[in-house]
């Protein structure tokens, strides 16, 4: 079951979000099975993954996404509430806006397309809508990858200026 849903969910990522090898996405989540989905969809797809530590100040959320060059964030619904007035403070930016994807909305508030008034969509809902050709050719194609130069960028909690990212 995870595999499918990994596989369903690296196909999303593919397509819709054209992710490719080296882009980088960032992750917040508690300890809970969207994360090992979101984890290990990406490194299927070659990306790098950027956790964020959710115990970080706003500010240095809003540092670690824009330092780390993330161009997705895949969220927990309460942790995602974090990170709306962020994106939308840097609308003016000369960066494009990451997009963002948001896991456990409540069924009621589910969007699959983005709008100034739900600017994410519903990891649930990309899931169920997976297209199932993409997910079986994925499936097909695993095979152990290239060492590539970057998995993971994770950022110490900058306890004596702003976060460093580290490269693993």
């Amino acid at each position: 079951e995870l595999l499918q849903q990994v596989l369903s969910f690296a196909a999303v990522l593919k397509t819709r979000f054209q992710i490719k090898p080296g882009e980088r996405a960032a992750l917040m989540f508690y300890n809970q099975k969207e994360f090992l989905v979101s984890f290990y969809a990406l490194r299927l797809l070659g990306a790098v993954v950027v956790p964020i530590n959710m115990q970080l100040a706003p500010d240095d959320i809003g540092y670690v996404i824009t330092h780390s060059g993330s161009r997705l964030i895949i969220a927990t619904a309460e942790l995602a509430q974090k990170l709306l007035p962020l994106l939308s403070a840097s609308g003016g930016s000369q960066a494009p806006l990451p997009s963002l994807i948001v896991a456990n909305l409540p069924e009621t508030i589910r969007s699959i397309e983005p709008s100034p008034a739900a600017p994410y969509v519903s990891f649930e809902k990309l899931i169920e809508q997976a297209p199932d050709k993409e997910a079986s050719t994925l499936a097909a194609d695993l095979q152990p990858a290239e060492t590539p130069e970057m998995n993971v960028l994770l950022y110490t909690s900058g306890t004596t200026g702003r976060p460093k990212g580290v490269m693993l």
